[in-house]
C-alpha cells in the first residue's frame, strides 16, 4: 500500500526545523501537486535551493527532511509541472508518492483553518505541538483526520464489488464510507452497506487500516458475509454497478496501493478470514 515504505521510517514529530539546500519541497495548487519525472518515469519533487520564510516544516522520512510551501504564490522550479495529485497513487518512488500524500493532507488542513472558527480571528502556529491557536479566544485546532470505513462483502466463494458513479475512478471496488457521529466501526459497516446494497452483513472482522491524506481520511478495512438469502439493491444515485464476482473472475492486482485492492487480493488468493477458516476446518 502507498504507505508501505519500509525499511525506511515516517517521523512526522513536531520539530520546527528551518529548511536547508537540498531538503524537499511539496508545493500544490488546486488539487494539484508539483513534480518532475525523472528519466525512469518515477516521480520526483523539487528540493530547496535556499532558505525561504514561505516553506513549513513537515515530517521527514529517515535523513529527508519535507517542507510545505505554505504561500499563495506558485512555487516555481524549471523543469517540474503542477500534475494531479493522483498521480501520486501509482508512481515510484513510494516515500515519496507517501509524503506528497500527507503533505496534501496538511496543506489543505493549514489553509482551510487560517481563521478562528469561534471568534474569526487569524489563527497563529502553536510554539509546542503540531496545531493551530487563536491569539484572541484561545481556541485549538489539530489537523484534521475522517475516519471511513472499507468492507469487503463476501458470499462463499464470491465477492461484492461496485463502481461509484460520477467518480474519477471508474473500476471496481469494496464498499465503503465515512463514519457519521455516534457510530461504531461495526454500525457505519451495517448501515453504509444497507444504503449502497440493500444487504445486511454478519461476522465482521477486522483487517487492517491505511492513512489516506487525499481526503484526510483514516481508511479501517473490514471483511464482512452476506447475511444468507440476501439480494444486492443498488442505490444507483451513489453507484453505477454492484455484482458478485467469483474468486477466478477476479484479476491479480500487483502491489496494490489501496486497502481495499489488497483485500480484493487476499479474497482472490483465498487468504481473506472466512477462506482460512474453511480451509483449516478441512
Amino acid at each position: 500500500m502507498i504507505n508501505s515504505i519500509a525499511p525506511k521510517i515516517f517521523n512526522n514529530r513536531f520539530e520546527p526545523h528551518q529548511p536547508e539546500a537540498g531538503d524537499k519541497v511539496l508545493a500544490y495548487t488546486n488539487g494539484k501537486i508539483l513534480i518532475g519525472f525523472g528519466n525512469d518515469g518515477s516521480v520526483v519533487l523539487p528540493r530547496v535551493k535556499q532558505p525561504s520564510d514561505s516553506l513549513r516544516y513537515l515530517f521527514s522520512i529517515d535523513d529527508t527532511r519535507y517542507f510545505l510551501w505554505d504561500t499563495d504564490f506558485p512555487y516555481e522550479e524549471k523543469g517540474f509541472d503542477y500534475v494531479s495529485h493522483f498521480v501520486l497513487r501509482t508512481m515510484k518512488p513510494q516515500d515519496d508518492c507517501f509524503a506528497g500524500m500527507v503533505g496534501y493532507q496538511l496543506y489543505n488542513w493549514y489553509r482551510n483553518h487560517r481563521y478562528c472558527g469561534k471568534c474569526a480571528s487569524q489563527m497563529t502556529d502553536s510554539l509546542k505541538e503540531r496545531a493551530l491557536v487563536c491569539p484572541e479566544c484561545g481556541l485549538t485546532v489539530y489537523p484534521t483526520i475522517s475516519p471511513a470505513i472499507v468492507v469487503a462483502v463476501t458470499r462463499g466463494d464470491e465477492i461484492l464489488l461496485t463502481r461509484y458513479a460520477g467518480r474519477e475512478y471508474q473500476g471496481y471496488a469494496v464498499n465503503a464510507g465515512f463514519m457519521e457521529i455516534g457510530e461504531t466501526d461495526e454500525d457505519t459497516i451495517r448501515r453504509e452497506v444497507m444504503e449502497e446494497v440493500g444487504i445486511r452483513v454478519k461476522d465482521i472482522r477486522y483487517y487492517g487500516s491505511l492513512p489516506w491524506g487525499f481526503d484526510s481520511g483514516i481508511l479501517i478495512g473490514y471483511f464482512a458475509k452476506a447475511e444468507d438469502g440476501e439480494e444486492v439493491k443498488a442505490d444507483h444515485n451513489e453507484l453505477s454497478e454492484a455484482k458478485w464476482f467469483k474468486r477466478d473472475e477476479l484479476k491479480e492486482i500487483k502491489d496494490p496501493v489501496f486497502l481495499g485492492a489488497e483485500m480484493m487480493e487476499l479474497f482472490r488468493t483465498g487468504n481473506d478470514p472466512y477462506s482460512k477458516e474453511s480451509s483449516c476446518a478441512r
